[in-house]
């Protein structure tokens, strides 16, 4: 309600004809609502005044709560979309609207005026009840004009029409007025969202996978929804080395495909919290190498091991996002590698390792 209150304030400051248009990045400018509002009001234009607020909600949707101020009166809608672009065209086609209702022509009705009296029980064409049972299709615009005959004091909001934005297919979704009552067949919730596609990369770093420091990157593609992800992706570590004898080492590399199932939660805009569980499937490989070595010889073992992740993304731009994790990965398999004549292994991987990775995520529409 405060904000309700802040945003008549400004109406009431801007003058007959003007706008006052306040959006995020990435949505038009004002100067490009303003150029909209002229061609579409076209002389008319200094009777209307508009105070539009848009903001980011989550999922990708913009809201604009809007005030329109004519010498009809005053009135204040809330619109919705999951383009910015579209809820500015709604939001003019809003204007023209208003300003083409409150000439005193003939009044546009939602329903053809019936030729007989109504029954008892049944709402005249053109009261409330009339208009709120005369909607369309979806996409249809209805209006609803206040009598010609009628002084448009008397009531200041006869004039509000429920908008949808027809514009066009290609806007992916339509403008939902929250001040007019879905229809039957109107779409879905934003809730009910469709699923999105992501792309990833990321460098790593972790400790216990192989000897020394470990370095490496991996490549990630997944399937999004509002509350979870699942992820299939392939990760490579820089291959290390381990001094086992005078002039005897082995050489360890590990490569493996690791899918995840996340949940997603949000708690901002701009924020997914990822807490994620895994397995990793792949190939560990140690060989030996040196002068102190007879023989260097290459061993290969399969690698199993399960991790939990904990992971989140920051929306840096509309489809791009900044990844940051860290895992604990336990090895369902312990591997090892034993060179001959060395009564302790060459190297065996730790039974509980650690990895941190860093990476930027692609969002696809």
């Amino acid at each position: 309600m405060a904000s309700m209150v802040g945003l008549d304030a400004s109406a009431a400051s801007v003058g007959r004809g003007g706008l006052r248009w306040q959006a995020p990045a990435g949505c038009p400018r004002e100067a490009e609502v303003r150029t909209r509002l002229s061609e579409a009001l076209g002389e008319r234009a200094d009777e209307l005044d508009v105070v539009a607020e848009v903001s980011r909600r989550e999922h990708e949707r913009f809201e604009a709560t809007v005030v329109l101020r004519g010498e009809w009166g005053e009135s204040t809608r809330k619109l919705d979309s999951p383009t910015c672009d579209t809820l500015a065209n709604a939001i003019v086609l809003l204007a023209k609207v208003s300003v083409t209702d409150a000439a005193p022509t003939a009044p546009i009705l939602a329903v053809p005026e019936p030729e007989a009296e109504p029954s008892a029980g049944e709402p005249e064409v053109g009261s409330p009840e009339a208009s709120d049972s005369a909607g369309g299709p979806s996409g249809e615009l209805v209006s609803v004009a206040s009598d010609a005959t009628e002084p448009a004091s008397q009531d200041p909001k006869a004039s509000e029409a429920a908008v949808e934005d027809s514009s066009s297919e290609s806007d992916a979704g339509a403008v939902r007025d929250s001040g007019r009552a879905p229809s039957s067949d109107a779409a879905p919730p934003s809730s009910q969202s469709s699923s999105r596609a992501l792309l990833r990369v990321e460098a790593r770093a972790g400790a216990g996978l192989l000897p020394q420091e470990n370095l490496g990157g991996a490549a990630t593609a997944g399937l999004e929804r509002r509350w979870f992800r699942v992820e299939l992706g392939g990760a490579g570590w820089l291959p290390r080395e381990r001094t086992v004898a005078p002039d005897a080492r082995v050489r360890v590399a590990l490569w493996a495909v690791e899918a995840h199932a996340c949940a997603a939660i949000r708690p901002r805009a701009w924020l997914t919290a990822l807490p994620c569980a895994g397995l990793d499937v792949g190939r560990m490989s140690g060989q030996g190498t040196g002068a102190g070595l007879v023989v260097g010889r290459t061993s290969r073992q399969t690698w199993v091991a399960a991790n939990v992740t904990a992971a989140a993304s920051f929306r840096l731009a509309r489809f791009v996002g900044l990844w940051v994790g860290a895992s604990v990965v336990v090895p369902l398999r312990q591997l090892g590698f034993s060179v001959t004549g060395l009564e302790r292994d060459a190297y065996r991987a730790s039974p509980v390792a650690g990895r941190g990775a860093l990476g930027l995520e692609l969002l696809l529409p």
